[in-house]
This record gives structure tokens, sequence and C-alpha cells, in this order.
């Protein structure tokens, strides 16, 4: 008897670490513009009112804050514009 029909469990499927690179990535200055938005918005609007801010659609920048602050200086400064215009306190007149 041979060994080819001697039928065999199939191999044990092995585990791998895998990075999400389906996953877009997005480049280090947007990533920087995204970190600094956060900041001013948290410094602004307080943990709370900075998660609902950023991540909320907003009509008058027409999408979600983060995702625009994100995607270019422009955006950048347009969300910046809006937190200064909700925020309780003047941000220039911060300590």
């Amino acid at each position: 008897m041979s060994d080819s029909a001697t039928p065999q469990a199939p191999a044990k499927p092995r585990r791998y670490f895998r990075s999400m690179s389906s996953q877009p990535q997005i480049s280090r200055e947007a990533a920087a513009r995204e970190g600094s938005i956060l900041r001013l918005a948290i410094a602004a609007l307080g943990l709370q009112g900075a998660q609902a801010f950023l991540n909320g659609p907003n009509d008058q920048l027409d999408g979600r804050p983060l995702s625009i602050a994100a995607n270019s200086l422009d955006g950048y400064e347009a969300v910046a514009s809006a937190i200064a215009a909700i925020a309780p306190v003047s941000l220039a007149h911060r300590a």
C-alpha cells in the first residue's frame, strides 16, 4: 500500500500577525492635523464636547469636522474657526 492512498487530515492553518493593510492609511500630515485639532477641541470644549463636535455631522462645514480637518490645511483652519466660534471661553484668553 502506498502513502498517497492514505487520507490525511488537512493541515492546521498557521496564524500569523497581519497588519490591517486593507484599512486605508492616512498620511503623517493628516495624522498631525487630526491630533492638533483634537487637542484644540478638547481645550476649548472639554472631552465630551470635543467628541460630540468632531465626530458628528456639521452642516456649516458640510461634513464630519474631524475628517475635514485631517483632509487639508484649509479644512483644518475651517474647523479651528468653527471651534473658536462655539467655544464657551475664547481660546485667545485662556491662560
